[in-house]
């Protein structure tokens, strides 16, 4: 009795609320099983406590592949899971669905949800270097697209179209993303230009497009066959957190 209780506040962790289940389970079942041999009137309560011990085995197990899958967001921890309620992908609006940070991701303050924009707005946002991202300089929204990169901290390192050796605005609006290319910056630029009828997403395995990611390219005219159209389905995949280029590719069918 002298050690000191189990307190709730001291689980931050996922991994600890998994283990708690686990240990829960036998627990629970150790009870039954016990009460099992213990319990002889009515003759049923001790087939009855075996039974329950054996279904609670594969009930446990259902919850936490569960956890595992369906509710794998919401079991990171709380830095990772802040950046997850950035973006994510509303099945109601069919739109990415964005929340405005106030704050950096350890003052504490946790998001809210903004009201069907599309865009991610944060107010300290993310340094990043290692990208690079080119745009075609005669789509109809050209400058306004790079103001909106540019309000997510973003910017277009270079252009294309008026100095291609074909010049027009493309058919379709697409975007291409190249081989090491930043995937969260990938991201972000997509969740952008849904806003201005972004039409298909291409993988460009070519060489010069490695760490590339292209605004406008002209990949459709060249095989159309490498091109997947925009659906709440492919949107929902692509935005979801985590992504390795791996999965990116298979998603893009390279």
């Amino acid at each position: 009795m002298s050690e000191k209780p189990f307190e709730p506040s001291t689980v931050t962790k996922p991994i600890q609320l998994l283990a708690a289940w686990l240990i829960g389970l036998i627990l629970i079942n150790t009870s039954f099983l016990g009460g099992a041999v213990a319990v002889h009137t009515p003759s049923w309560a001790p087939a009855l406590l075996v039974i329950a011990a054996v279904a609670n085995v594969p009930l446990f197990l259902f919850c936490l592949f569960m956890l595992q899958t369906k509710f794998r967001p919401e079991m990171q921890e709380d830095s990772f899971y802040n950046k997850y309620l950035e973006r994510r992908y509303s099945e109601q609006t069919q739109k990415i669905e964005i929340v405005s940070v106030e704050g950096s991701e350890n003052d504490g303050v946790m998001p809210r949800k903004s009201e069907n924009i599309t865009i991610v707005n944060t107010k300290n946002s993310i340094v990043i270097s290692d990208y690079k991202i080119m745009a075609n300089d005669l789509l109809e929204n050209f400058q306004e697209i790079v103001n909106r990169l540019g309000q997510v901290g973003l910017k277009v390192d270079s252009t294309f179209g008026s100095t291609s050796e074909k010049k027009g605005r493309p058919e379709k609006f697409g975007l291409s993303v190249g081989s090491n290319s930043h995937i969260e910056v990938f991201q972000k630029v997509l969740s952008i230009l849904l806003d201005f009828g972004l039409e298909y997403v291409a993988f460009a395995p070519e060489s010069y497009s490695k760490g590339g990611i292209y605004i406008g390219s002209y990949i459709h005219e060249v095989d159309i066959s490498v091109i997947k159209n925009v659906n709440r389905d492919l949107i929902t995949d692509l935005m979801k957190e985590g992504l390795h280029e791996m999965e990116l590719r298979r998603l893009l069918r390279v």
